[in-house]
């Protein structure tokens, strides 16, 4: 058989995808020979003048004799940016050159400013040049490696293949710097550890501009990390050591520590001495339970201001151990967590129990006792509801749970924490109901009540005398149960008029939603215990 007959056969059982699939493949195989032509020919302008060019025109014609080179075979348009003449204010071009002199979007810094401060940490991973039509993006890094990644290269596998290959640069020489002392709790330094620096970014570039690196402290115990240049540098801190607990510290320039001139901060951190706790976790018969969580923090009154301080699970035998812990053994809160259990939370001291000495020893028994019962009756004019569905939204953790009543109205749940449950119920032909009770120990059975409710009219409108006909109108919760229902029942459907009729409303502000004609919702709160006429505005992009 032919090639010619071949082709036809193909085009006929599959006439765009194997063809369409084959043009993409031949464009971004041009494009990357594209990139490593124009790669060197910027390598040969530095070498003659110095420096690379400002723009990318200024290679034509003698470094570059071809200006069809700056133009993707997909043509300008397969990206809006290259349509609008974004990447060179001269040529028609398709490739973004990542070290000219134009500004950087939303900086006072230029892109080879940017740039050559991320070559100093990443190296020559860097890219140089940038094709965004092929979905993943294609680059040619400084070294001349072509390579795949999405529109944020920093944290793509690639690059951290490639920086495996070349090696990190040697770090920022010039710019803000945070020195951090390291003290230990009688405020001696701590030699020899070294700090994480997450998230060293600005209002300059995404988190991300420079990547995680570990510096190490001296002498005097003192740990500098370069910020960069920009006025509201940031840092994420880090700190994960064998004998000291670990830390995170978010840091920004301007914070605590920030001189009133010059560009070196310093702060101090206390880092405390560290020893590991462990155990077994059992249950209430005495059964090892394997896949524990066990979860560490520091002891703090606001939640919000709680570090982490280590996790673990335990083995098959119920054992658990967290390595770096408190060396005093107190001022953290330690929660166990599983399953059909109900979560444990300790604050460890010498006369609890455990104690902290068993912790440190790593003897301590943990028992976890079964959940708790929620459990309750579904009634209307003193007849049981069956079917009735029961969403349960638990506070604080924020946890839902669902149940539905039985022939007898009857419905239970289990939760793994004491607190608040907040309880909808719905029926069909009743009004949603509402009920929230404390969850102790011993809970005592819920009884929820409905009722047939009332019919409360609305209308929907665009504009008065404008209605919108034919809409569905949905109930999605009751604001004081804090949670969106997993299931949204259609209560009414609007007229011509724009006009409808929850033939069941009850007297409770409720959540409910216009299901608009393209699928979207537009959602309002209706205060159904007053019974006057609910007229629903609907206001684009609200």
């Amino acid at each position: 058989m032919s090639s010619h007959l071949l082709r036809l056969l193909l085009f006929l059982c599959f006439p765009v995808s194997i063809f369409a699939d084959d043009d993409a493949a031949k464009a971004k195989a041009t494009d990357a020979d594209h990139l490593k032509k124009i790669h060197a020919a910027l390598v040969a302008f530095k070498k003659a003048k110095g420096e690379f060019p400002a723009h990318l025109h200024e290679l034509i014609p003698e470094f570059l004799p071809e200006p069809a080179l700056l133009v993707s075979p997909l043509g300008a348009d397969a990206d809006p940016a290259a349509e609008k003449r974004a990447y060179d204010p001269k040529l028609p071009c398709s490739y973004r050159y990542e070290f000219s002199t134009a500004q950087y979007p939303e900086s006072q810094l230029s892109w080879r400013a940017l740039k050559s401060m991320q070559l100093e940490e990443f190296g020559p991973v860097v890219p140089i040049l940038r094709c965004f039509g092929h979905g993943p993006v294609l680059n040619i890094s400084h070294a001349g490696d072509v390579f795949e990644t999405d529109e944020q290269w920093e944290w793509h596998a690639e690059t951290q293949r490639l920086m495996e290959k070349h090696d990190a640069g040697p770090g920022l020489k010039t710019g803000k710097k945070l020195v951090v002392s390291l003290v230990d709790e009688a405020g001696q330094p701590v030699r020899g550890v070294s700090l994480k620096a997450y998230e060293r970014s600005s209002n300059v570039a995404p988190i991300g501009l420079f990547p995680i690196r570990d510096f190490s402290a001296d002498e005097q115990g003192k740990v500098t990390i370069p910020l960069g240049t920009d006025p509201k540098a940031h840092v994420l801190l880090g700190g994960f050591f064998a004998d000291w607990c670990q830390f995170y510290r978010a840091w920004n320039f301007g914070d605590e520590g920030t001189p009133e001139k010059g560009e070196v901060a310093t702060i101090t951190i206390t880092l405390k001495a560290a020893a590991p706790m462990g155990g077994t976790v059992r249950d209430a018969k005495g059964t090892p339970v394997a896949g524990a969580e066990l979860t560490a923090y520091t002891n703090a009154k606001d939640p919000e201001q709680r570090e982490f301080l280590g996790g673990a699970k335990t083995d098959a035998e119920g054992r658990w151990t967290l390595k770096a812990m408190p060396k005093s053994g107190t001022g953290l809160i330690l929660t166990v967590s599983k399953l059909e259990h109900r979560t444990l939370q300790l604050e460890p001291a010498a006369a609890s129990e455990p104690s902290s000495s068993a912790l440190l020893a790593q003897t301590a028994e943990l028992r976890l006792q079964p959940p708790l019962r929620i459990e309750g009756t579904v009634t209307t004019a003193g007849q049981p509801v069956p079917g009735a569905k029961v969403f349960v939204s638990l506070q604080p953790s924020g946890a839902k749970k669902q149940a539905v009543a039985d022939a007898q109205g009857h419905f239970t749940t289990t939760t793994e924490e004491p607190g608040k449950a907040l309880v909808t119920v719905l029926a069909k032909d009743l009004a949603p109901g509402y009920q929230a009770a404390e969850i102790a120990d011993e809970p005592k059975p819920l009884s929820i009540v409905l009722d047939a409710g009332r019919p409360l009219k609305g209308r929907v409108e665009r504009a008065p005398g404008n209605p919108v006909a034919g809409v569905p109108i949905t109930f999605n919760a009751f604001p004081a149960s804090g949670m969106i229902l997993a299931e949204n029942p259609v209560i009414a459907v609007t007229d011509d008029r724009g006009f409808f009729t929850w033939e069941h409303a009850p007297s409770r502000v409720a959540w409910c939603s216009v299901l608009l004609t393209d699928g979207s919702p537009f959602s309002f709160q209706w205060d159904t215990a007053k019974n006057a006429e609910k007229v629903v505005r609907i206001v684009p992009g609200q």
